[in-house]
């Protein structure tokens, strides 16, 4: 599966093929987590989950610890219709970890105003436990549709403004935890 765009060392992007005429460019973020703090950092957006880290929202005037709202303004108008999670690189539990990038990917996903209604969200490094944690919590298991050694792929649907609850299936999985565990 070849990219549309390969990077260059400035941070612009070339085309690959000839017909391919559209251009882009890459920013950076700086991450304000660890991943050390994932369990604490999921569990803060599940009790944020109707006020700051909402699965559909504008991050750019988010309090949210696990939204990035240091972007370009123009990268939250965007419908995505593919978005690639390789960064920041896995440097232990003191590294940045990528919970930021996964949690908005989702959000992003949940909040397209047009186009088409499915984002696929591709996830590097998926068998980590940052990324698989993160990965199940805010892309959810449910729209998990490949997976390979290194590389998952969701496909995440538009939301309504007023839901609650990253993954449908949420109540469905922790309720059969429950009573398997009885």
């Amino acid at each position: 599966m070849a990219a549309p765009f390969s990077s260059t060392k400035t941070g612009t992007t070339r085309p690959i093929s000839k017909s391919c005429t559209r251009k882009s460019t890459l920013t950076t973020s700086k991450y304000t987590t660890k991943a050390s703090e994932t369990r604490e950092l999921i569990a803060s957006a599940e009790v944020q989950i109707r006020n700051e880290c909402r699965p559909v929202q504008n991050l750019l005037f988010s309090d949210c610890k696990l939204g990035i709202n240091d972007l370009p303004n123009h990268v939250y108008e965007v419908d995505w219709d593919l978005i690639l999670i390789d960064g920041p690189r896995g440097e232990g539990d003191e590294g940045p970890g990528r919970m930021q990038p996964i949690f908005t990917s989702g959000v992003l996903a949940r909040s397209k105003k047009g186009g088409n209604p499915k984002t696929h969200i591709f996830v590097h490094d998926y068998y980590r436990d940052v990324e698989k944690m993160s990965g199940d919590e805010f892309l959810c298991k449910e729209n998990l549709v490949e997976l390979n050694e290194v590389l998952a792929h969701f496909v995440v649907e538009r939301m309504e403004e007023n839901s609650y609850q990253y993954c449908r299936n949420k109540n469905i999985n922790t309720s059969r935890k429950a009573s398997s565990s009885s």
